[in-house]
């Protein structure tokens, strides 16, 4: 089993938002089911939203608001 360390995996998340950046900004009818019952524009806010939640919860320095 390898491990990852902490800049390969954030190089590979770059990497990644990069391609998924684009591939949204290509579609052509946003509107259209993507995900389930999802919008390719309700996918694409839900990615944008939890990107840097995720990356900050691998980093450690993720500020999570208490829940009201």
């Amino acid at each position: 089993m390898t491990v990852a360390t902490t800049p390969a995996v954030l190089a590979a998340v770059e990497k990644t938002a990069l391609r998924v950046s684009l591939l949204l900004r290509a579609a052509i009818h946003p509107e259209k089911k993507a995900c389930g019952i999802w919008s390719v524009a309700e996918t694409a806010a839900h990615i944008v939203h939890g990107y840097p939640a995720f990356v900050g919860a691998f980093r450690g320095t993720i500020d999570v608001a208490p829940e009201q």
